[in-house]
């Protein structure tokens, strides 16, 4: 059973997304001084890379350096056998007119838009691998760390960013990835003035995604313009979405407005009025009354679901901060600092230069991590982790620290009270706990011990359905009611467990084995090219002994593949379509998703036998994640898949 915590998530986080695309969906702003505009006169702007003909035979690729190899010791993937991995994903790049697109930038990363729903911090793009396409348009990657859920983004110049995810790389085999498609996009233009209708010059406007930051930070895909001297301003190449525009500029409050809808290459035209900057000024200081520097402030008015003013400082040595770009009208300031609980102050009024916001300092918790009697392991982490009540699960609180050196002491702030416990992770042994403390808030606790240990492993050997061992199998550990649904997945380290989440590789005899998992009851999954991805639970993993899963066979599975097409029967490129259970399943959910080609086409491989229901949805930036939480009603099909078995499908939507 999983955790209250965890399902209040999942609720908090539909009633959110609930909420962004109903406020900013295809609808008037009835509160916009000046309307939306859809001008479908005005011309777009054209791609400044017209690719050469498909017909031409595909070139070369281009190789790129291998993935960084440092990873965060939860899913520090490892192998059995020291061999490299041989593996590949390749693809093309294309315009609308399905012309390939030379020198375009395109990234493989392990965190595309369905991964940010969930993240409580800076998305982690260090693993993130670059590179360019090629005359023919065509990319490649190689040597590629093994992964469930990659994502190749495209981008070039005069079109707008697209993206391809779900893309699930193994020990080895080469994966065809289907086409990025770029397309020219939309464009926003109009005007920016002051009250008295006079232009403003040099305003720098941000144009953000749904995914991006609620707090005036850029996200990674935000678009960017400056008016001129007429205060005119063009932002071209806008994806398909929903966006929100910010506007900047000296003397003047900034600016924020939703509700922004994007569809295909349509125009929209939209002016705004800012109005003469108003300050807020204060002080922040500790509950001891010593000023504090260096603390982030932020202060921020909703005059309603679709505009916004917010605005940014920081303390200086005395502790005092000016909001310089703020409207008239009440703002909620919001402060936060290293070693300090955050603090905020309701209804601020513009003009206030004596507030003062008073922060609690942060407890701290305190200790040692001693592996192999009283000897320090080096290097190690540690993290705090909540325990929830009833069921001794915990969850991950904060980031992890890092220590390089020293004697195995460790220092973690802790803002909330509660029960907590320290995880310790360091080579060689599994991430091992502390026992369970009791905090209360503004509390400082010392003598903490993490004792670490060996913990224990899981090993088996997996082989075809004729006994034939299966080389380079992905074995993958997870909590033993993990579903790899789309919320567990989102969740990620925040996902309530105490298992050790970890990977290898098996050997080309099909062996396989983990080691240094902490002592708790696992599932395993195992995949590998061309069969159905294995999965077996409650493996009780006990304190120096080796769980033996003994053979494990796989099968080929079922097939379903077909065309997807619109209304008047053209094939809708790149369209989502997934496989979800029909419900009636008494082994774990297994969904599958892949993106229709250049031609509409698209083929399952490998399905689990057992009955489904099959869609398809339009790729935008939305219908990405949408298409995870519901089926596209207007076309889903029933569908029973039985092992080796073929079978084909065609899927109708409104494009």
């Amino acid at each position: 059973m999983k955790p209250l915590a965890a399902l209040l998530l999942i609720l908090v986080a539909i009633g959110s997304l609930f909420y962004v695309l109903t406020q900013t969906g295809d609808k008037p702003d009835a509160y916009t001084d000046t309307p939306i505009e859809r001008n479908q006169s005005q011309e777009p702007v054209q791609p400044k890379n017209q690719g050469g003909d498909l017909t031409k035979a595909a070139g070369g690729t281009r190789e790129v350096a291998t993935a960084p190899t440092a990873t965060d010791a939860r899913t520090e993937a490892s192998t059995t056998d020291g061999e490299e991995f041989d593996n590949r994903i390749t693809g093309l790049v294309m315009n609308e007119a399905m012309q390939p697109i030379a020198n375009a930038k395109v990234i493989l990363t392990q965190s595309g838009l369905a991964s940010m729903l969930f993240a409580n911090g800076e998305i982690d793009r260090s693993k993130d691998r670059t590179t360019t396409t090629d005359e023919e348009g065509r990319y490649s990657f190689v040597k590629i760390e093994p992964f469930d859920r990659y994502s190749v983004e495209g981008d070039a110049d005069g079109y707008s960013r697209a993206e391809v995810p779900n893309i699930s790389m193994g020990a080895s085999g080469t994966i065809d990835a289907p086409p990025i498609l770029l397309s020219i996009g939309a464009s926003l233009s109009g005007s920016v003035t002051d009250t008295a209708g006079n232009p403003v010059p040099n305003a720098t406007l941000s144009l953000d995604g749904m995914f991006s930051p609620n707090d005036g930070t850029p996200g990674i895909d935000t678009l960017t313009a400056t008016t001129d001297d007429a205060g005119k301003y063009l932002v071209a190449n806008v994806p398909v979405g929903n966006r929100k525009l910010s506007v900047q500029a000296d003397g003047f409050a900034n600016a924020s407005r939703g509700g922004l809808v994007f569809r295909g290459e349509e125009p929209l035209t939209l002016d705004l009025t800012l109005e003469i900057a108003e300050m807020i000024c204060g002080r922040v200081i500790s509950n001891s009354g010593q000023a504090i520097a260096g603390a982030s402030v932020y202060g921020v008015n909703f005059t309603n679901t679709s505009r916004q003013c917010h605005d940014r400082a920081e303390t200086d040595a005395n502790g005092e901060f000016c909001l310089t770009s703020v409207a008239a009208g009440q703002y909620t300031v919001q402060v936060s600092a290293k070693g300090y609980r955050p603090g905020h102050e309701n209804r601020v009024q513009t003009g206030n230069s004596t507030l003062v916001i008073e922060m609690v300092e942060q407890g701290v918790v305190s200790g040692r991590l001693i592996a192999s009697g009283a000897e320090p392991a080096t290097p190690y982490k540690v993290q705090l982790r909540q325990v929830h009540a009833g069921n001794n699960i915990t969850s991950a609180v904060g980031p992890a620290v890092n220590y390089s050196e020293g004697d195995g002491s460790f220092s973690l702030e802790c803002g909330q009270g509660g029960v907590y416990k320290i995880e310790g992770r360091a080579p060689g042994y599994a991430p091992t706990f502390s026992e369970e403390f009791r905090f209360t808030n503004g509390q400082s606790m010392t003598g903490i011990v993490v004792r670490m240990s060996k913990g224990g492993s899981i090993s088996g050997m997996v082989v075809d359905v004729q006994g034939n061992p299966i080389p380079k199998v992905r074995v993958t550990t997870h909590s033993n009611d993990w579903t790899n649904s789309l919320f567990d997945r989102a969740l990620g380290d925040q996902f309530p467990t105490n298992i050790t989440s970890a990977a290898a590789t098996g050997n080309n005899a099909g062996r396989f084995s983990i080691e240094n998992l902490h002592p708790e009851t696992y599932q395993i999954r195992i995949s590998a090219p061309g069969f159905c991805e294995g999965t077996q639970q409650d493996l009780f993993v006990s304190e120096g002994k080796d769980t033996s899963t003994g053979n494990i066979s796989l099968i080929r599975g079922g097939e379903v593949s077909g065309t997807v097409i619109d209304l008047a029967g053209r094939p809708v490129v790149s369209a989502n379509v997934r496989l979800t259970p029909d419900g009636g399943r008494d082994d774990l959910p297994r969904n599958y998703e892949v993106r229709a080609g250049a031609d509409g086409t698209y083929t399952i491989r490998n399905i689990f036998p057992g009955t489904y229901k099959l869609s398809a949805s339009l790729n935008s930036e939305s219908s990405i994640f949408m298409s995870g939480l519901a089926i596209q009603g207007d076309n889903q099909q029933p569908v029973s898949v039985e092992d080796g078995q073929s079978q084909q499908f065609e899927l109708k939507i409104n494009s």
